[in-house]
C-alpha cells in the first residue's frame, strides 16, 4: 500500500490501474491480477484519498485531485491521464537515504482533540510511541477529516480493506525491492542468517491504549502458532528446512528468531503477504502479532477451568468450540472489540450491510510535520449484491476512491459518463513488475527434459520473446497497458 497519509508503505506489485475521481467523490479502478477480479493499487487509492480529504466538500462541485500534469495515455479522452511525474511517492527516507527525524511536536485530528478535551483520551504525544514512523506525504501535508466511501461484496471480501489496513511487521519501499521498518522499528541479522533480532517501538500501543510489546509476539508464537487446535498446519515460512523457528523474548521491546539453517529470505518474507499481520491473517492464527491482553480471556491456557471453561464461553457466544471462537475474536474484519495496530479500527462488521472503520487514536505514524496519521476520520463500505451492482454504484459516483472489483472492460462506459457524473479516470503505473506476469517454476521435476528447458535461461528468454505482449494488451487491457521488455 502506499500509505502516504496513513503511515504504511506500498508493496503491491501491479503495473496499471485506472482511477475515477468524482467531484465530491473519487473512484479508482485497476486491471485484474487473477481470476478476472480487479486489484486495488493501494498506493494510488491512499494518495488520492488524501487529496480528496484536502478538498472534498459534499455540497460543492470542485476538482478533488491535484497531481502534476502528466502525458496522456493512448485512450483519447479529457477524462483520462497517465501516472504523475516520477518520484512522487510517499517515503520514510530523505534524499540521503536517512530516516526522517522525529518532529519536535505533534498534532492530531479534531475528532481526537475533542476526545482529549473531554478527558476520554490522553494527549497525542502520550499516545504515540517514542519513535513513531515518520512519513513524507506524496505531494503535500494533508487535511484532517472526512469519510472514505467504498463498496464491498460480502464477508469473503476481506482483502478489500486488508490491503490498505496492513500491519506488516516490516514492509517494502516503493520500489518493491528494499525492506524497511513499519510496525518494527529496526532489526539485525547475524552473518550466516540464522539469528534475527527485532526491536519494537517503545511506547507503541494497541487501538484500545494497551501497550504493544514482545509479550504479544510471544503470545502468538507460544499459544497460537504452536497450538495444534488453532494452527494444525504450520505456515511454511515458520518451518525452514522443516524445523519450526524459535522465538525468544529478550526484553519488552526486543525478541530474537533463530533458524537451524541459514534463512536469508526471512526478512523479505516478514515484509511480504506471506507473513502479513493481524489484520490479514489473525483470523487464521497467523500474522505474527496478537493482542495478549485481550485474547487470553478466550484461551484455555489462561483460564482456571481450562478447555472446559473456554468451550463454555464459546458456546455462550454461539460457537461449537473454543478454538473457532478464539479465531473469530481475532478476526479484525468481524470483531469490533478486537484491538488493532492499523490506521483505522473496526466499528461495523463485514457480516453486515455497512462495513465500517474509524481512526485509531494510537496509530504509530506521523507525517513530517508531526501530524498523527491517518488524515481521514472514517471508512465506510456499503454492501453490493455482486460486482455488476458495485460497478453501477461506482458509475453513479457513490464511492470516494475505489479500485477493487472495478471492471476494466467497462472503461468505455466510464468514459461515456465521466463528464455528466463528474469524475476523472487516471492511469497509474507501479514501480517494478506488472499485473500480468509469467513466472517459470524452475524447480519442477515432473519431467527431466522439460525441467532442463525450464532451467535454461536461453529457453526462458525465447519464451519471453514469443509472448504477444501487444496483442494481450489490446485484447485484455483495451490497449491502455504498457508492455515490458524481456
Amino acid at each position: 500500500m502506499r500509505s502516504t497519509k496513513y503511515g504504511a508503505l506500498l508493496a503491491k506489485r501491479s503495473l496499471l490501474a485506472f482511477m475515477l475521481t468524482v467531484a465530491a467523490a473519487a473512484l479508482t479502478t485497476a486491471i485484474a491480477c487473477g481470476g478476472g477480479e480487479t486489484t486495488v493499487i493501494q498506493t494510488v487509492e491512499v494518495e488520492k484519498i488524501v487529496e480528496v480529504e484536502k478538498e472534498v466538500v459534499k455540497e460543492v462541485e470542485v476538482e478533488v485531485v491535484v497531481i502534476p500534469t502528466p502525458e496522456p495515455v493512448r485512450v483519447d479522452s479529457p477524462h483520462i491521464t497517465a501516472d504523475p511525474a516520477e518520484n512522487v511517492w510517499p517515503t520514510i527516507y530523505d534524499a540521503n537515504g536517512n530516516l526522517f527525524p522525529k518532529p519536535d511536536s505533534f498534532q492530531e485530528a479534531p475528532l481526537l482533540a475533542a476526545r482529549v478535551a473531554a478527558g476520554e483520551l490522553p494527549p497525542v504525544g502520550e499516545r504515540l510511541p517514542e519513535n513513531p514512523l515518520v512519513l513524507k506525504p506524496t505531494e503535500s501535508i494533508g487535511k484532517y477529516g472526512g469519510t472514505w466511501y467504498r463498496g464491498f461484496t460480502g464477508p469473503a471480501d476481506g482483502q478489500n480493506m486488508e490491503r490498505p489496513l496492513h500491519d506488516h511487521f516490516l514492509f517494502y519501499d516503493v520500489s518493491g525491492a528494499t525492506v524497511q521498518p513499519n510496525v518494527a522499528e529496526s532489526w539485525t541479522v547475524n552473518e550466516d542468517s540464522t539469528e534475527f533480532t527485532f526491536t519494537l517501538r517503545k511506547g507503541h500501543k494497541w487501538s484500545d491504549g494497551a501497550p504493544f510489546t514482545t509479550d504479544d509476539i510471544m503470545f502468538w508464537y507460544e499459544h497460537i502458532l504452536k497450538n495444534e487446535e488453532l494452527v494444525p498446519n504450520k505456515p511454511a515460512w515458520t518451518r525452514p528446512g522443516g524445523k519450526l523457528l524459535l522465538f525468544e523474548k529478550v526484553d519488552d521491546q526486543t525478541f530474537k528468531v533463530t533458524s537451524e539453517e541459514p534463512y536469508g529470505f526471512f526478512v523479505t518474507l516478514m515484509a511480504s503477504v506471506i507473513v502479513n499481520g493481524q489484520a490479514t491473517s489473525g483470523e487464521r492464527g497467523g500474522g505474527l502479532i496478537a493482542p495478549k491482553h485481550y485474547l487470553s480471556q478466550f484461551h484455555p491456557e489462561f483460564l482456571e477451568g481450562g478447555v472446559e471453561e473456554a468451550n463454555a464461553i464459546a458456546a455462550e457466544a454461539g460457537h461449537e468450540n473454543w478454538n473457532t471462537y478464539f479465531l473469530q475474536r481475532n478476526n479484525t474484519n468481524q470483531n469490533v472489540d478486537a484491538p488493532m495496530l492499523t490506521a483505522w479500527r473496526l466499528t461495523g462488521s463485514i457480516t453486515t450491510n455497512e462495513w465500517s472503520f474509524t481512526r485509531n487514536p494510537y496509530y504509530f505514524a506521523v507525517d513530517t510535520e508531526g501530524n498523527q496519521l491517518p488524515y481521514i476520520d472514517h471508512v465506510v463500505l456499503t454492501l453490493a449484491q455482486n460486482n455488476e451492482v458495485l460497478n453501477l454504484s461506482a458509475l453513479a459516483g457513490n464511492y470516494t476512491v475505489m479500485g477493487r472489483h472495478i471492471n476494466l472492460a467497462k472503461l468505455p462506459l466510464f468514459l461515456e459518463n465521466a463528464e455528466s457524473v463528474g469524475y476523472r479516470i487516471q492511469f497509474w503505473r507501479q514501480p517494478q513488475s506488472g499485473i500480468a506476469n509469467l513466472y517459470i517454476n524452475e524447480t519442477w521435476d515432473g519431467n527431466a527434459e522439460i525441467q532442463s528447458y525450464l532451467q535454461n535461461v536461453e529457453f526462458r528468454r525465447a519464451l519471453s520473446m514469443g509472448i504477444e505482449r501487444d496483442q494481450i494488451n489490446e485484447v485484455f487491457f483495451l490497449g491502455v497497458g504498457q508492455t515490458s521488455g524481456l
